[in-house]
This record gives C-alpha cells, sequence and structure tokens, in this order.
C-alpha cells in the first residue's frame, strides 16, 4: 500500500493537493507505518488539514484517532490551531 497524491481545483486562489493514506483499519498497515509513510511523503513540509473518514455506523473514531493525535504531536498538520483543521468525515 502507498500514498496516493490527487491535484484538487484551487480554493480562492490556493492550489490543493490531497493525500490519500492507507487505512489502518484494514489491518494490512500500522498506525506507526503510517506515520512513518508521512513523513517520508511529506519530508520537512507540513500539511494544512486532515480528513479523518469513518464509517458512521461505527459510533466512535477507533485508531484513525490514535493517527490524527499522532499527526499533531508530531507536528505534519502545520498552523497554530491545529486541532481547528481536523475534519471528521463520516
Amino acid at each position: 500500500k502507498e500514498i496516493v497524491e490527487y491535484v484538487g481545483r484551487p480554493i480562492g486562489g490556493v492550489s490543493v493537493k490531497l493525500l490519500d493514506t492507507p487505512g489502518v483499519g484494514d489491518g494490512d498497515i500500522t498506525v506507526a507505518a503510517l506515520i512513518a509513510m508521512l513523513e517520508h511523503e511529506l519530508g520537512h513540509s507540513s500539511i494544512d488539514g486532515v480528513l479523518v473518514t469513518n464509517p458512521i455506523s461505527d459510533g466512535r473514531v477507533k485508531l484513525g484517532a490514535q493517527v490524527v493525535h499522532l499527526v499533531v504531536d508530531k507536528g505534519i498538520v502545520g498552523g497554530e490551531e491545529k486541532w481547528d483543521n481536523i475534519i471528521l468525515v463520516g
């Protein structure tokens, strides 16, 4: 599994790039491996936000919460109010 990059339409004149990562919920990848993949992909760059996808029928965020916490703690998400840049999609 790998990270796939998609280029979106500009929003307010700002270019948009989406990184689709493997999900940790399917058991094929560990949280640590996913974080390492993100660090390798980004180098010393940061990202502006994270979309966390989760089946609405689960009723709670499972491993995705661990990933988001690590991504924010490691400084992968940039900005002053990092937690404001996390969006839960169910």
